[in-house]
Parts: structure tokens; C-alpha cells; sequence
């Protein structure tokens, strides 16, 4: 693929080494992280299922 466009963009303006370092602000490169976002994603599945079995559980004792 060809980017002359964007390397054009970073000569003129230097935004690579910008984005690089807001970037690493929002992605860190440390493997611990991963951990968080495990966690946040299992409660985003828990929340979900939870409101799901909220609306539709249907108790019975037949």
C-alpha cells in the first residue's frame, strides 16, 4: 500500500510522534491490563445475562 498522503502529513505536521504517545496513554503495553479488561468484560456479560434472566426468568415449580 502507498501512504505518501500520510507521510507527507507527518513531515509537515510531526502527528506520529503525538499520536505514539496519546496513544500509549490509552493502550498500555504492559501484559497486567489484559487482566482489567477480562474482569470489565466478564461484567459487561454478567450485567447483561442479569437483565436478560430479569425480564424473562419464569418461575415455576411444575
Amino acid at each position: 500500500m502507498d501512504y505518501k498522503p500520510m507521510d507527507w502529513m507527518d513531515e509537515r505536521l510531526g502527528v506520529a510522534k503525538f499520536n505514539r504517545k496519546f496513544l500509549n496513554k490509552i493502550f498500555p503495553d504492559h501484559w497486567s491490563f489484559m487482566l482489567g479488561e477480562i474482569a470489565m468484560y466478564c461484567f459487561i456479560i454478567l450485567l447483561l445475562t442479569g437483565i436478560f434472566l430479569t425480564f424473562f426468568f419464569n418461575p415455576s415449580m411444575a
